[in-house]
């Protein structure tokens, strides 16, 4: 929880800047994850970074949780952004990809990021989950084993 606060200080401003707002949404006690901290927070600098970036009003929830049956760590970022298109969704974490709807609304992007974030998230062990709707939103969420 430590290192998603951090990140979501850092990008308050960005936040308000877009006008939208940016909640925090933790549940305690959640384990520790085993990993490098810095690569950690990369990811999610990706992704409140580009929930920000693809909302133009509304807000972005970044939550923590501890789903026991899984035995993983949970955090998802939620926004009421522009979503991705289904035909975009089997090539999302492709390097160089980028979903048309990004591309239509000229935000710009390397089509990078998220293909780093999963590299990120598997080489820690977890893995990453989307749902989205056009014009609603999307949700990530980033699923990791704790510290046995």
């Amino acid at each position: 929880n430590l290192l998603t606060e951090r990140v979501l200080e850092q990008q308050l401003e960005a936040a308000a800047a877009a006008g939208l707002e940016l909640m925090w949404s933790p549940q305690e006690p959640v384990p520790y994850i085993r990993g490098e901290s810095e690569h950690l927070e990369r990811v999610l600098q990706n992704l409140v970074g580009n929930a920000i970036k693809y909302t133009q009003q509304g807000s972005v929830i970044v939550a923590t949780a501890w789903d026991e049956l899984a035995q993983r760590v949970i955090v998802s970022i939620e926004d009421t952004g522009i979503g991705i298109a289904p035909e975009d969704l089997p090539m999302l974490f492709t390097r160089f990809h980028r979903g048309r709807l990004a591309e239509q609304a000229s935000i710009p992007g390397s089509g990078l990021g998220l293909a780093i974030v999963r590299e990120i998230i598997e080489q820690h062990g977890g893995n990453i989950e989307v749902e989205t709707e056009i014009g609603v939103g999307t949700v990530f969420r980033v699923l990791l084993p704790p510290i046995c």
